[in-house]
């Protein structure tokens, strides 16, 4: 478990706030490999939309806004974990 902690939080580095930001009104969307929820869920090639900073859906079948900002981290073993974002 300390592993999987460990691998989340070194790829999570290059995606700080301050690296990460999308103009106003844009959205940010994440592509990854998998999703820890806080419920215990797990979701396999999922998506994560955040918008204004708040992460706004995630789930297999979020749909995508124009001109949004993808960040598609998928096949680097991704995994993203809401409650530590």
């Amino acid at each position: 478990m300390l592993s999987v902690f460990l691998l989340t939080s070194s790829m999570l580095l290059p995606l700080q706030e301050s690296d990460v930001q999308a103009p106003r009104g844009r959205a940010l969307v994440f592509r990854v490999d998998r999703i820890e929820t806080l419920g215990g869920e797990t979701l396999e090639n999922a998506v994560v939309l955040v918008r204004e900073g708040v992460i706004e859906k995630m789930g297999r079948a979020v749909a995508i806004p124009d001109r949004a900002i993808v960040h598609d981290l998928r096949g680097s073993h991704s995994v993203l974990m809401p409650p530590l974002v």
